[in-house]
């Protein structure tokens, strides 16, 4: 089949790789097809490699976020830990006299 305009998630490169299949003139239009297949697929797998760079991203975002939520807890639970020190510390004293 002849298809003229490629799809949206096409690169330039694959457009480029058309263009010198047909310009060849010798290749059998089953070349010329399958050619054709090999970059709608990669231009398939490359919006699909997008996707997931995308999703990784927002992980790593999420990530991020989650360890300076972890760190303020991990002070607070500090503070909170000496203050209850202290506070035993005075009890053990008044126990004691």
């Amino acid at each position: 089949p002849n298809r003229q305009a490629a799809p949206p998630s096409a690169s330039l490169a694959a457009f480029a790789m058309r263009g010198r299949a047909a310009a060849k003139g010798g290749a059998s239009s089953s070349e010329y097809y399958m050619e054709q297949e090999n970059d709608d697929q990669i231009g398939l797998l490359a919006g699909k490699v997008s996707a997931l760079r995308g999703i990784a991203v927002q992980i790593g975002d999420h990530v991020r976020e989650d360890n300076k939520m972890l760190d303020g807890l991990d002070d607070r639970f500090d503070s909170a830990g000496s203050l209850l020190s202290g506070t035993m510390a005075r009890l053990g004293e008044l126990a004691s006299s």
